[in-house]
């Protein structure tokens, strides 16, 4: 992996602090768009299961600015949570646009970083709160694992749920994202709180973390390395396989799935460098991929075909990585004759194959 880098110049302990409104003396701080997927509803809940207004601190919020991800509704659901209890513990929002300066001030004026994201990329804001010196709460199996670690924040424990990101859409079906458990984000809010030396001293160890990792100098490093090693190999041109098509059956129909497959079989021949992969729900696992596999089965069975190019079943969004020894992935909507990006001329004759099956479909009005 080569990481984003941060400004160490800009982003570290010393320097001013941003001018906030509180009085509270221990500040947690949420730095992002206020969207499902940095979860900053788990943030809300799991600061208001912690503490209450008779408590010295405050959640301060740096919101996205400007239009990137529209109107969340963060306003409407911090005056609706103040409405419905009045002991909330004190909440400081902030919308407008900071200069990285000002944004490393804000860090500096905080605490602790509280960051339970459901999908991330990287993670940038977790990397300049380290490097200016805060310990850091973040979700446990995704980006930031690549560089936090126990001694320098609190890992909350995830499951993985299939989901789309909204308002993003995922650019393919199979999309999955983690789900923090919001008591354990609460208890390591308290644990912060209350244990004000190990936070400290937590930290420490982020920013020394930062400044031996997480610099530009360590991303150039990487990068060099990297562009040195594959100078010296050879590129592989041609693969085994040309094309791998991947169908979502967790959002296709029982019809989709036969219409694929039997397009598939009638266009290529078997000793074709093309494969067919279904990817089945990862909610039931064992019971999907069997449910999945037995249809084929009776499809085929159903065609007379014995002999056909390769068709797997993908158990999990996870092992796309089965299918990466195909030059080209491409993605079947679940729409007739439909793949996604139709990029090269193996999707165009899978596209029109699906198109005559259609067509020979509606004429005929037979079942498969």
């Amino acid at each position: 992996m080569i990481p984003n880098g941060v400004d160490l110049k800009v982003f570290s302990p010393e320097g001013p602090k941003f001018p906030l409104k509180t009085k509270k003396s221990f500040k947690f701080l949420f730095v992002g768009g206020s969207i499902h997927r940095k979860g900053i509803d788990i943030v809300l809940a799991a600061y208001a299961a912690a503490f209450s207004s008779r408590d010295n601190v405050v959640l301060v919020i740096k919101d996205q600015s400007g239009n990137t991800y529209g109107n969340t509704g963060i306003t409407e659901r911090l005056m609706k949570m103040r409405s419905d209890r009045g002991d909330l513990p004190e909440i400081e929002y902030i919308c407008e646009p900071l200069p990285e300066p000002q944004i490393a001030a804000l860090y500096r004026s905080c605490n602790v970083l509280v960051h339970p994201y459901r999908g991330e990329g990287y993670g940038l804001p977790i990397a300049e709160a380290m490097a200016c010196g805060l310990p850091v709460i973040v979700t446990q199996g995704g980006a930031a694992d690549d560089f936090v670690t126990p001694e320098v924040g609190h890992l909350i424990p995830a499951t993985t749920k299939p989901a789309r990101v909204q308002p993003f859409m995922a650019a393919a079906p199979g999309f999955w994202l983690l789900e923090p458990d919001t008591q354990s984000v609460a208890t390591a809010m308290r644990s912060t709180f209350e244990n004000t030396d190990h936070t400290l001293a937590m930290g420490r160890k982020a920013h020394d973390h930062a400044l031996k990792t997480l610099g530009w100098h360590k991303a150039i490093e990487l990068a060099s390395d990297r562009i040195k090693i594959l100078s010296e190999i050879r590129p592989i041109r041609f693969r085994a396989r040309a094309t791998a098509f991947v169908f979502d059956t967790t959002t296709g129909s029982n019809d989709g799935i036969a219409e694929i497959l039997t397009s598939y079989v009638a266009e290529f021949k078997a000793e074709e460098p093309v494969s067919l992969c279904f990817v089945v729900s990862i909610a039931d696992l064992q019971k999907a991929t069997d449910e999945t596999t037995n249809q084929i089965a009776a499809i085929l069975t159903q065609l007379n075909i014995s002999e056909f190019p390769e068709i797997r079943v993908i158990s999990t969004a996870r092992d796309i990585g089965e299918i990466s020894k195909h030059s080209t992935i491409q993605w079947i909507e679940s729409a007739p004759g439909s793949v996604m990006g139709l990029d090269g001329i193996m999707s165009h004759r899978l596209g029109a194959s699906r198109l005559r099956y259609k067509r020979a479909l509606e004429g005929s009005h037979a079942p498969i």
